[in-house]
């Protein structure tokens, strides 16, 4: 899934920075913050919930819109808490690309 979202935003002209799990993403957004951060919240190693919360704590990224998606469990039920978090929007696994697309114009 990662390859194929990295393949269809470059292909949109945006610059893809992706990492295998959740301190690696963690690491990346020490470097520099991105505009956006798309993640799974089934990430191996941290779960993404696990990240927006560090996420959070790093100053210049407390406000870098977050788009989270998964397949492993309710979603809409989750929106709430998700928001409540700082994370702009929820996608359930599959989803169509073009919704994605929308959010990321919608956000960026």
């Amino acid at each position: 899934m990662r390859q194929v979202l990295r393949d269809v935003l470059a292909s949109e002209g945006f610059l893809v920075t992706e990492a295998a799990d959740g301190y690696q993403g963690l690491d990346c957004l020490r470097v520099g913050c991105p505009d956006m951060v798309i993640l799974d919240l089934m990430m191996p190693v941290m779960n993404g919930w696990k990240f927006v919360e560090e996420c959070r704590r790093i100053d210049r990224c407390g406000d870098v819109p977050i788009i989270a998606i998964s397949a492993m469990f309710d979603v809409p039920g989750a929106s709430p808490a998700l928001h409540g978090l700082g994370v702009h929007a929820c996608l359930a696994k599959p989803f169509d690309i073009d919704v994605l697309l929308s959010l990321v114009a919608r956000f960026t």
